[in-house]
Parts: structure tokens; sequence; C-alpha cells
């Protein structure tokens, strides 16, 4: 398994956690800000081993806004948490498969 598909599911973890509707704040903003760092790394891994791969990055982008929004961090009235979080999971499953056909390319 690559590094890059190691980072997406991390990202998915930090998904599946955020859908969690008891988080205090402090716990939102963590798991905000794990998100957006997770979501650097992967961007810097598609820019080097994937040329830059504008679709890939289309989907990571989608993913991190609706993960950031549905914690509270995004754009003000960026929506329904449970519509954004429905909007990051059908982005990263996406991006997971993305991933993974790269990674048979090589």
């Amino acid at each position: 398994m690559s590094e890059t598909m190691e980072l997406v599911l991390i990202l998915e973890r930090i998904l599946s956690n955020a859908k969690r509707d008891d988080h205090s704040f402090g716990e939102k903003a963590g798991l905000a800000a794990a998100a957006k760092m997770v979501a650097s790394d992967i961007r810097q891994a598609i820019d080097e081993d994937a040329d830059g791969n504008g679709y890939m990055r289309e989907k990571l982008l989608k993913t991190e806004y609706g993960i950031v929004s549905g914690l509270g961090f995004g754009a003000v009235g960026a929506g329904d948490p449970k519509q954004l979080y429905d909007l990051a999971t059908s982005q990263l499953h996406t991006l997971k498969n993305l991933v993974s056909e790269s990674e048979m390319l090589r």
C-alpha cells in the first residue's frame, strides 16, 4: 500500500469520526485541523506522484470541504452537516478508487 493510500485511509477515518454528533467544539476543531493537514499531504502526493491530476485534486478538495464544513469550520451557511458528510463520503470513495488505479499503473 502506498503512502498516498495510507493518507486517504486516515482521511476516511477522520470523516467517519466527524459524522458522530457528540463532539465538543475542541474535538470538532481538532478533526477539522487534522482533515486539512492530511488533505494537504495528499495534495502534495498527488502533485508529486500523479502529475497534479486535476480530477484527483477536485475529489480531494470536495472531500476536505465536506468534512471541514460539516464540522462547522467551512463556508458560512454551507449546509446541513449530514449532506456535507454525504458529499465527502462520495468524493472520498472516488478518490480512493483513483489512487488505487494509479497505483496499479505504476
